[in-house]
């Protein structure tokens, strides 16, 4: 193989691999200048005058990084930078600015734009190669953590697409042993055996949880890929919240807690039936499972300018700083245990927020500390 030939194919191979730089200056002299720097330390490059030129040039070549003069007769370097980080195609290409600034407020200014940094004129060559270095550094990190976050992303909607299949499926057998246990109870009450009828209720009751359990997860999945359908009324929620309790003074009754509903005429508030059931169902029985024996849980209303406040206020165990960062978050493990042995799954907090969330209502706690009680709340917009 010839010498020249060899030479011009290492070239080529080095050019692939070497980083392109384009510099974007009006005046030639400066050009020529950063040109020989950049060739000095072993930058490919090209370069434009005309900034109003700037999007064909990029579609044309697009380089790695951008070297751009802040002041040009045609078009600014902030305003052809806006042009560049307004284009989804070039947004993510690194750029310099070069300019001989000494005003902070302009220099902030481009900054906040998307310049990476800026480099003082008279561009020194060793800082214009470390900057540009480093830069192309933090340029290739950002798009690698980038492509992992989509990755992440995408294998986060597959186990979700998995978990709500699985927890869909369940919901078949669950029907039929419902209906068998109604079965059941109605032979063993025509039998007189009561008893056994008691066992059938608490299965049928534990049966019900299970229901419920698995109709959250489905929304909170509907909710996370964005097909929860709301029927949003505006009505008081008072009767409708009274009507949520029936099972949870059930449960409450198992640890003779007392549960209090504050009912008073309250503003018409806009909120989803089973958004509401799903908070109550939660924060209620949350409270419940935190509280000690022969306590009281209350639940009362606060009417706001443009909303009403729902708050559940119990007298169990509280929450650290620590809890109260940590409580609306999925699987999370508070320094709060329940007191009668009952398992948590670390979700139903979680659960809440989401359904809060969904139709347009906040939600929140607060806690004076570790055995001083908890109150959540959430709040129904009036308009």
């Amino acid at each position: 193989m010839g010498s020249a030939i060899k030479s011009d194919i290492e070239k080529n191979a080095l050019s692939a691999i070497l980083p392109l730089v384009l510099i974007v200056d009006d005046n030639h002299d400066n050009i020529n200048v950063i040109e020989e720097m950049l060739e000095q330390y072993g930058f490919e490059y090209y370069a434009v005058s005309d900034p109003l030129t700037i999007q064909d040039v990029l579609e044309y070549r697009k380089p790695d990084l951008i070297l751009l003069d802040l002041y040009m007769p045609q078009q600014s370097g902030l305003e052809t930078l806006t042009i560049i980080k307004n284009d989804n195609r070039f947004e993510s290409i690194p750029v310099l600015m070069l300019t001989a600034e000494t005003d902070k407020r302009m220099l902030s200014r481009c900054l906040d734009t998307g310049a990476m940094d800026y480099i003082n004129k008279p561009v020194d060559a060793v800082e214009l190669q470390a900057r540009i270095r480093s830069a192309l550094k933090i340029s290739s990190l950002t798009k690698d953590l980038s492509e992992r976050n989509d990755e992440l992303d995408r294998k986060n909607k597959e186990i979700q697409k998995f978990t709500a299949t699985i927890v869909h499926d369940l919901k078949n057998p669950l029907t039929v042993i419902m209906a068998s246990i109604d079965f059941v109870r109605n032979t063993l009450v025509e039998t007189k055996q009561t008893l056994p009828v008691q066992f059938a209720d608490m299965i049928k009751e534990t049966t019900f949880s299970m229901r419920d359990s698995i109709n959250e997860m489905l929304d909170v999945s509907r909710i996370q890929q964005g097909a929860f359908k709301l029927n949003m009324v505006k009505a008081s929620p008072v009767d409708y919240i009274e009507k949520c309790l029936f099972r949870l003074r059930l449960l409450g009754n198992k640890k003779s807690i007392t549960i209090v509903h504050e009912k008073r005429e309250v503003p018409h508030v806009y909120y989803d039936e089973k958004c509401i059931n799903s908070i109550i169902m939660n924060l209620v029985g949350n409270s419940i499972k935190y509280s000690n024996p022969n306590s009281e849980i209350r639940l009362s209303y606060e009417v706001h300018a443009d909303y009403v406040r729902v708050l559940v206020k119990d007298q169990g165990q509280g929450m650290t700083e620590k809890d109260l960062s940590l409580v609306f978050k999925e699987f999370q493990r508070l320094s709060a245990r329940p007191t009668d042995g009952e398992s948590s799954t670390g979700l139903g907090l979680a659960i809440v927020k989401s359904v809060a969330e969904a139709m347009d209502a906040s939600v929140g706690v607060s806690s004076e500390g570790r055995d001083k009680g908890s109150t959540f709340w959430f709040g129904l917009r009036k308009d």
